[in-house]
């Protein structure tokens, strides 16, 4: 069997990688998909797979009896000899009618559920990178009527669309980190579970000082880049729970979990380090200025986010590549760093 070596290709894991989360009330209509599949198909089994770092993992299992598939369990896929490495590898569909008939297939890991015949065909995410499989396997020789290799490619072209919606309505399409709305829906998640854990919560505003003027000057294409290689050095410099989402044009936003104030300071002047440190954006003169604020115990989200937001404004009033604190509600006062 073909040996595929993209297990150590950084672009293929790069444009394949997501987290992209996949509501529950779309997975449980994609439950009907591979039900209808299996049960049109005349198969055993119906599956929808998602491809993880070097894992496969099914995330639909037709309800059809006798499938020895489960929701939740992984395998390693990478030279695996799975059905499914081939799909991937090779981003194109697979029909094996009878595995035990050939070469090739006859002793595929699969072969061990009983499962000698596959129909499958390749998801895509919406950078045209692999997200999973959709397939079907019998335990019987099966040549499949034609209706049936239509009707899963156009399950597949349905699965590709609404992985597009999906990540349309949670990320922001200039920097790929998640939008201010999805940004918005966690951080209120959060506040509730806060209630048990109570962790101590920071908000961290970012605002590039002159972004208007570097798209006057150098044209809105370098500003977009100034956009998409902030956010990327940001990104490299997070650990801990952190959710970072690009908030407005020139502005992005942090939620910091379960961190004292010292490491949220540490977090910004190692983001202040990194993006003064780079090369093409110090090219560009480009400074930041920065906002913090702690969340108080029962505060609403608004209110929270309008303390950030004008320790910002004041941080930006003081200076280019200023550093504000929100510190004390009741004196409303703001310390400069």
């Amino acid at each position: 069997m073909k040996k595929y070596d993209f297990e150590e290709t950084e672009k293929f894991r790069l444009k394949n990688e997501t987290n992209l989360e996949i509501p529950p009330e779309q997975l449980k209509s994609w439950q009907s998909v591979v039900d209808l599949i299996a049960t049109i198909g005349g198969a055993r089994a119906g599956l929808i797979m998602r491809l993880q770092q070097n894992e496969i993992a099914p995330i639909a299992v037709s309800q059809t009896a006798g499938n020895p598939y489960r929701v939740g369990t992984r395998e390693v896929l990478f030279n695996s000899g799975l059905y499914c490495e081939r799909v991937i590898g090779e981003n194109q569909m697979l029909f094996v009618p009878d595995a035990r008939k050939t070469e090739t297939w006859k002793n595929n890991p699969d072969i061990a559920n009983n499962m000698i015949c596959y129909l499958g065909f390749p998801i895509h995410l919406p950078n045209g990178g692999i997200f999973g499989t959709i397939c079907i396997l019998d335990d019987k020789m099966n040549q499949f009527s034609p209706a049936v290799f239509s009707l899963v490619e156009k399950m597949r072209d349905l699965l590709d669309a609404q992985l597009r919606l999906i990540y349309l309505n949670t990320y922001d399409q200039l920097t790929n980190l998640y939008n201010f709305e999805t940004f918005y829906q966690k951080t209120k998640a959060k506040i509730k579970t806060n209630a048990i854990h109570n962790q101590q919560l920071f908000l961290l505003m970012i605002d590039i000082d002159n972004l208007k003027r570097i798209n006057d000057q150098y044209g809105h294409l370098v500003g977009d880049q100034i956009l998409r290689s902030t956010a990327a050095i940001i990104a490299e410099q997070l650990n801990g729970d952190i959710i970072l989402a690009h908030y407005a044009r020139d502005e992005f936003i942090l939620l910091i979990a379960g961190q004292s104030i010292i490491s949220v300071l540490q977090l910004t002047d190692d983001i202040r380090s990194a993006v003064d440190g780079d090369y093409w954006l110090k090219k560009h003169d480009v400074t930041y200025c920065y906002g913090i604020a702690e969340y108080t115990a029962n505060e609403c989200f608004e209110h929270w986010f309008n303390k950030v937001d004008s320790t910002l404004l004041k941080a930006k009033k003081s200076g280019l590549g200023q550093v504000g604190l929100f510190f004390d509600e009741n004196l409303n006062e703001l310390t400069m760093c």
